[in-house]
């Protein structure tokens, strides 16, 4: 069974957010699943696991709302880096 890069990311954001089951739609800030200090870990988390640099200006609630949105956002910055060699 072959996983897309988007659903290989949203397991390892399950898995860092301690919630196997956590829907791909759910408002991270909303239900309380991010905090500010939960989103630093998350941010920090995301730069080792896949080498992308999160500016401070990507630091938004329209990148880090939900499983579906952090999941963009990382493929995009892996996109800019592939674009980039």
């Amino acid at each position: 069974m072959v996983i897309s890069r988007s659903e290989s990311i949203k397991m390892q954001l399950r898995e860092q957010l301690s919630d196997k089951e956590l829907d791909d739609t759910v408002d991270l800030f909303e239900s309380q699943m991010l905090d500010s200090l939960s989103l630093i870990e998350l941010v920090t988390f995301l730069e080792e696991k896949f080498a992308i640099e999160v500016f401070i200006e990507d630091i938004t609630k329209e990148n880090f709302r939900s499983l579906n949105t952090i999941a963009d956002y990382v493929n995009t910055k892996l996109e800019e880096n592939i674009s980039s060699i």
